[in-house]
């Protein structure tokens, strides 16, 4: 919602919202990890899939790169390298 409505100049590091970004987006990485680790049933014969190899290749090949798009913080990438010249801490611009 913040990134939809509000465009932040200058980054404030300690900001309630951004600790709260920080805290979903360490969430995301521990799910992308687990699913590394995570069994899965196979689609057609039902048979719960165990090998370490399997769901690696099924979870590279199906889900991994939704999961790490979603994990990738791109308001704080864009704010560090591209807005970073106004002085002005409290200036926001609502869309």
């Amino acid at each position: 919602m913040e990134a939809a409505f509000t465009w932040r100049v200058v980054y404030d590091h300690f900001n309630v919202t951004n600790f709260i970004d920080y805290i979903i987006d360490i969430m995301f990485g521990i799910d992308i990890v687990l699913n590394f680790f995570t069994s899965f049933y196979h689609k057609n014969s039902g048979q719960e899939i165990t090998s370490r190899k399997l769901i690696v290749k099924n979870y590279l090949t199906n889900m991994f790169f939704l999961d790490l798009v979603s994990t990738i913080p791109f308001d704080t990438i864009y704010i560090a390298f591209f807005a970073g010249g106004v002085e002005d801490e409290n200036e926001t611009k609502t869309l």
